[in-house]
């Protein structure tokens, strides 16, 4: 249960540290539907050792977004010392107005 509640603590600081980069173009009426979702390998130092699309939004500009944003990002945060892996995967949603 620590476990569970460390990667669900993780996971917020993820989107936390994300959200400072996602910012799109208001010159731009972004349909709201758009979605895409990109797969993050990450090693325990935050390091991102793999990244990929799981679904791409039908928008390429859209998802040159999410590249960017990614690219702009960086490395994630470090674990937290309650998660005992050495790499975690997780999937990131990322909407117009929101990332999940």
């Amino acid at each position: 249960q620590v476990v569970s509640l460390a990667k669900k603590r993780y996971y917020a600081a993820i989107l936390t540290h994300l959200s400072r980069f996602w910012t799109l173009p208001d010159t731009v009426d972004w349909d709201e539907s758009l979605e895409a979702v990109v797969v993050l390998w990450i090693r325990r130092d935050g390091a991102v050792i793999r990244r990929e699309f799981e679904k791409r939004s039908p928008s390429p500009p859209f998802n040159r977004f999410v590249e960017q944003t990614l690219d702009k990002a960086g490395a994630m945060p470090p674990f937290p010392a309650e998660l005992p892996e050495d790499t975690l995967e997780l999937g990131i949603r990322f909407r117009p107005h929101e990332l999940l």
